[in-house]
């Protein structure tokens, strides 16, 4: 084993029970003896459910969720020890049967050759929740083995068990990774942000030493699908979780699980509601402390921040990745500690909560400064708290490892479109302009005004953790280790798309945003209406701007990625499409070329066009001259076949302007699109159906 591996307890064994997940690549595997029953029973708040001895189990104590694998009388694991190791951390709990309530005692032996030596045997009570322990193993013997076992009613569950041995030196220059959600954050109430209130000193500090994003966008605008965003680095409509009651699929490779694939440390600490462990958050973490309750329920930064400092400086021998998340800026803003009195007008303040169930229509004047007043106030103790994440990593030496990501899942409204709060789905900045400040261990910083998504996140901490480039390249989004190595970067324009849900469940509301340059499109999916708007004469996006014929390349973009939303997850090309020639006489010469979501330069008129293996593709088209009509080849992943999205509404005048009005459904837009033997793209290549449906629609005669 050349690198620091969770030892399998947290893994399974594979073939000892059908359906054992697979082991990840690199760990240690835990051998199984059982002399009772294979499958016991275990005991949860809801009723009794029985599983497999040979399976790992998320096991929750308390507030926290572990993977674990049980013991009980007559069951047994035993999991070799390299020859370095030295320590052992594990925590271990007893599992809770309401019908008994005698202790139990987990065993732990050291087996050196034909000899046992007793390391461990602590008595434990179900409701104890989990114990930790940190264990010097004795040196010596070349087939060291450890065996856990148990004795007493209740099954005993063991977690987070780590072989403390020194990390090799390819091991020790991979940084430690840190993502910190802090929710319902909107960049422009952020002292660093140019804010005028003093809201953010202590993020102020640490984006002072690190590259700070002036542009960055949640995936979404609200936690549910934004955060499974930022943990799975696609978008809403391809990982699932869109709106209630769905679930992040077990089936999604979130940035934990890769993570922990490439030998890193996983733990998590979150304030529940959106991001507990029944929505699927908790796939890929050796541990995951979630407080219970709603989100709109009154949250607490120091329940979350605390435990993960302590969880810090118990893992300083391997590379980490420690996922932080606090509700303390989501309504009910409260006036905790104080803080708020920075804020509110002097004088008695007989109300120091406002909840947003609680609000009228319209909030307005005296009554609207105190409740932003109230909300800045609860910026301002998130950010007093998170500095004991700061300060846990420098007094353990580990500010020079990490890398450190601070950003937001979403913002929040407060009057500036006439709505209060972030759930109703709309796309303005307040929403989804968030804050995001990437802290690198080389020292890298400065201002990037180029446009970044959440997306982003998942390739960066790959790019980080030395991930293959293809793991990298079959994401949406990109690394934004490109911006921080290259100035000129800094500032290059980008088109980013972002989804408005809804988070309430009665509500369908489905709204797309394409930022590209100084135009902003908004698209309501359900009433099929577009907004344009120029965003160098309209920041605020108060005035859509009469959208023309010029307007086709922005909602073209915006067709196309909705269109890959509904295409297959993978996003391998085949090899036969990895290049398109386009032969000089044609009359679909391409006009513009999208790589992904990142518009490049069309090449000259019968030149190859280079598609990069890995991303979907489009290619923008003028079938009819003088027209202004314009069709896109949409290249999927996986299909050898593209198709042709049609820019024309049916029974709309060929000079009328694309999509002017409401748009036809995108199944009316969809035709079959054959490519030549030799990979030409000629008009020729239509089958017959293809042209059938072209002429129906004007575009041949």
């Amino acid at each position: 084993m050349t690198r620091l591996a969770v030892l399998a307890i947290a893994l399974g064994v594979a073939g000892c029970a059908p359906g054992a997940p697979p082991l990840r690549e690199g760990a240690l595997v835990p051998r199984f003896s059982v002399t009772a029953p294979r499958e016991i029973k275990i005991w949860s708040a809801a009723k009794p459910r029985h599983v497999q001895l040979a399976q790992r189990h998320r096991i929750r104590l308390g507030t926290s969720d572990r993977e674990s694998v049980l013991t009980l009388p007559g069951v047994t694991w035993e999991l070799p020890l390299g020859a370095r190791s030295r320590e052992l951390s594990l925590s271990f709990g007893a599992v809770a049967d309401p019908h008994d309530s005698r202790p139990s005692t987990a065993r732990l032996d050291l087996l050196l050759g034909d000899s046992s030596k007793p390391l461990l045997s602590v008595s434990l009570h179900p409701g104890d929740g989990w114990t930790g322990r940190r264990l010097a193993i004795p040196a010596g013997g070349r087939s060291r083995r450890l065996v856990l076992a148990s004795a007493g009613p209740a099954p005993i569950a063991w977690a987070e068990v780590y072989d403390n041995h020194p990390p090799r030196s390819s091991e020790s220059k991979r940084p430690n990774l840190v993502l910190v959600i802090i929710d319902t954050i909107r960049a422009d109430h952020l002292s660093a942000y140019g804010y005028r209130r003093p809201t953010s000193p202590n993020l102020d500090r640490l984006a002072s030493r690190a590259l700070l994003f002036k542009n960055a966008f949640s995936a979404s605008t609200w936690t549910l699908p934004s955060t499974a965003s930022l943990m799975t680095g696609l978008y809403p409509d391809q990982h699932g979780a869109r709106r209630l009651p769905d679930v992040l699929s077990p089936e999604a490779n979130t940035l934990a699980e890769r993570l922990r694939a490439l030998g890193y440390r996983t733990a998590a600490f979150t304030d529940g509601g959106f991001v507990d462990p029944q929505w699927g958050f908790a796939q890929g973490f050796d541990r995951y402390d979630s407080t219970r309750g709603q989100a709109w329920s009154p949250k607490d930064v120091k329940r979350v921040v605390e435990p993960a400092a302590r969880w810090l400086a118990e893992n300083r021998s391997a590379p980490f990745f420690l996922f932080v998340h606090t509700y303390e800026a989501h309504q009910p803003y409260l006036n905790r500690e104080g803080l708020a009195d920075l804020f509110l007008p002097p004088g008695p303040k007989p109300r120091d909560e406002a909840y947003w169930i609680h609000f009228p229509a319209r909030l307005e004047g005296k009554e609207l400064a105190r409740v932003v007043a109230l909300y800045d106030g609860e910026i301002r103790r998130a950010d007093r708290h998170l500095a004991t994440i700061w300060r846990a990593l420098a007094q353990k030496e580990l500010a020079a490892k990490t890398a450190i990501l601070v950003t937001s899942d979403h913002g929040e409204e407060l009057m500036d479109h006439g709505n209060m709060e972030h759930g109703l789905g709309k796309l303005y900045d307040e929403n989804i302009k968030v804050p995001l400040i990437l802290k690198l261990p080389d020292g890298t910083r400065g201002t990037v005004t180029s446009p970044v998504s959440g997306v982003d996140v998942v390739p960066t901490f790959l790019a980080l953790a030395g991930a293959p480039q293809a793991d990298l390249e079959a994401l949406p989004g990109r690394s934004l280790l490109a911006l921080a190595a290259d100035p000129q970067a800094r500032t290059a324009p980008r088109e980013l798309l972002t989804a408005g849900l809804s988070s309430f469940h009665q509500a369908r509301e489905l709204r797309y945003r394409l930022d590209q340059g100084e135009t902003t499109l908004l698209f309501d999916a359900v009433r099929r209406r577009a907004q344009i708007f120029n965003r160098g004469d309209d920041p605020a996006m108060r005035t859509p701007r009469p959208a023309t014929g010029a307007d086709a390349r922005e909602v073209a973009r915006l067709q196309t990625a909705l269109a890959w939303f509904g295409g297959p997850r993978s996003v391998r090309l085949p090899e036969e499409i990895s290049a398109l020639a386009i032969p000089r006489a044609s009359r679909v010469a391409p006009l513009a070329v999208w790589d992904g979501l990142d518009e490049r330069k069309p090449p000259p008129e019968g030149q190859a066009v280079a598609l990069t293996p890995g991303r979907p593709h489009a290619l923008a088209f003028a079938l009819l001259p003088g027209t202004g009509e314009i069709s896109l080849r949409l290249f999927r992943p996986g299909d050898p076949r593209p198709e042709l999205v049609h820019l024309k509404e049916p029974g709309k005048a060929p000079n009328a302007p694309p999509f002017i009005g409401p748009l036809p459904a995108l199944a009316k837009m969809l035709v079959g699109f054959r490519l030549g033997g030799a990979g030409g793209s000629r008009l020729e290549d239509l089958d017959e159906e293809g042209r059938a449906e072209l002429r129906a629609l004007g575009y041949l005669r």
